[in-house]
């Protein structure tokens, strides 16, 4: 907890301590873990009125205090068991503070707290999106937010969900076509179907930009801001010919692995796209723009211990640099597709409304029947029922 703190994210600090772990062990650190910090800004608060000075805590101390009151207050785990267990592990390092962590975690208990402290959400977000969807979807949100992630795949063969059947994993029809909600038996990577390219873990959320820009068999496509390729993966399915445009190297070498395990291709260019790539312009064109994650709490529950609200504002300073850049590499009457993983504000209706104003595009609607919130600007894809959170913009040249 205290390397997420931090700067790491979440999901690589427990995969790399529990790499060696069986496989119900790892099922049951990883839920407390991920639970912790998706709550951690409620328990700190029922925790605080018990400590006379919690910043001079040990952080591993503190860390252990959060994770007992999660079992105590959210899992309801018997106290007395819950108290036993923890005070004994911080015993073995801090033998002088068991008696306080004891004293701590038998008064623990839920207490009256703001409705964004209740819900683990920092105020100025929780004001954000109070001010952009209403209290009833604001709540809603930050409920959501709360839920375990369910493991979501794309399947890019017929054969994929009876794979996945034959090796135990239990398998249920997503909310899109080609979507899958599973749980897997096995670690994902070591799954037949993984193994064999028919499936990729994606959001249904994030398939939408895709399926709305529809891209056809040797149609050049371009996909800014590339990243793993995973979008690129979707447009290569229909057999276009994709073109990933990204600036980390990494990511660039990632997405060539993952495309070839997934039996496509596509072209891979590393350059800045605060800067006009010297490329040829296409008719299709997606930008999955960096930033803050904000619709992806549930799975990153790191960053709303790490994001400041000036955050948002340097996210979108970049995004619409690349939004510009972007529509210069739009043909005329093609379509751009804009994307964000965050529900703010900043990085939405304001870069689209600023974009609008100084371009020759418009903006088109369209429907979804998952979870939504439209504007003028764009639609918001609402992150229920184990969904994340995603603003697009469909816009035409």
């Amino acid at each position: 907890m205290h390397r997420v703190k931090n700067g790491a994210f979440t999901s690589y600090v427990i995969n790399s301590e529990i790499s060696e772990y069986s496989g119900q062990d790892k099922s049951f650190v990883t839920n407390l873990s991920y639970g912790s910090l998706r709550n951690y800004i409620y328990l700190e608060a029922c925790l605080r009125p018990l400590l006379k000075r919690p910043d001079k805590l040990p952080n591993e101390v503190m860390n252990a205090l959060i994770i007992a009151s999660y079992e105590i207050l959210i899992k309801e785990t018997p106290r007395r068991a819950a108290v036993n267990e923890w005070v004994k592990i911080i015993k073995q390092k801090y033998g002088r503070l068991s008696g306080l962590a004891n004293a701590v975690l038998r008064r623990v208990e839920d207490i009256e707290l703001a409705e964004n402290i209740r819900y683990s959400i920092p105020e100025w977000l929780y004001n954000n999106w109070l001010e952009l969807f209403g209290e009833e979807i604001a709540i809603n949100i930050a409920k959501g937010m709360l839920e375990p992630e369910p493991l979501w795949l794309m399947s890019y063969n017929d054969n994929a969900q009876k794979e996945l059947i034959a090796e135990a994993c239990s398998v249920k029809a997503g909310p899109l076509e080609n979507s899958l909600e599973i749980k897997p038996s096995k670690s994902l990577n070591k799954l037949k179907a993984f193994k064999k390219g028919y499936i990729q873990p994606q959001n249904p959320c994030s398939t939408i930009a895709v399926r709305l820009l529809e891209p056809k068999p040797n149609q050049r496509v371009l996909d800014l801001a590339s990243g793993n390729g995973i979008k690129a993966a979707q447009i290569a399915a229909t057999g276009a010919d994709v073109v990933c445009v990204e600036l980390d190297k990494r990511k660039l070498e990632a997405s060539k692995k993952n495309l070839k395990r997934l039996g496509f291709r596509a072209e891979h260019i590393s350059f800045d796209l605060t800067k006009l790539p010297a490329i040829e312009p296409a008719s299709k064109v997606l930008l999955d723009a960096p930033c803050s994650g904000t619709g992806t709490l549930r799975g990153n529950p790191e960053i709303k211990l790490r994001l400041k609200n000036e955050d948002l504002v340097a996210s979108a300073k970049l995004q619409k640099q690349m939004l510009n850049n972007a529509a210069q590499l739009t043909d005329k009457k093609g379509t751009l597709i804009y994307s964000v993983c965050a529900i703010s504000k900043e990085e939405t209706i304001d870069v689209i409304k600023e974009f609008l104003e100084n371009s020759n595009f418009t903006i088109e609607d369209f429907e979804t029947h998952l979870p939504h919130f439209k504007t003028d600007y764009g639609t918001f894809l609402l992150p229920y029922n184990g969904l994340d959170g995603f603003f697009i913009a469909k816009l035409k040249n």
